[in-house]
């Protein structure tokens, strides 16, 4: 059960927004600039939406890689051999 929660807790984190940008923009210059508040800037401040669209296909790679990597490492999901 554990190993759900950190997975989903990765990418709640991995995709603030909300807090970011309503609260400094990503400023003082682009100290808290998260991939999600890049994408948003990159799509709609600049109309670069093929970069903003690369930029979500990586966050939802690198969060699948993550999280299988998580699966794996703590051994979710395996049988136990009976003693």
């Amino acid at each position: 059960m554990l190993v759900v929660v950190v997975v989903f807790r990765t990418i709640w984190t991995f995709n603030t927004f909300e807090e970011i940008y309503l609260l400094t923009r990503g400023g003082p210059g682009t100290s808290t600039v998260n991939l999600a508040v890049y994408a948003f800037e990159q799509g709609m401040a600049n109309l670069r939406l093929g970069v903003a669209a690369a930029t979500g296909v990586g966050m939802i790679v690198l969060l699948l890689a993550g999280s299988i990597v998580d699966v794996r490492v703590s051994g979710f999901g395996a049988e136990e051999k009976p003693a």
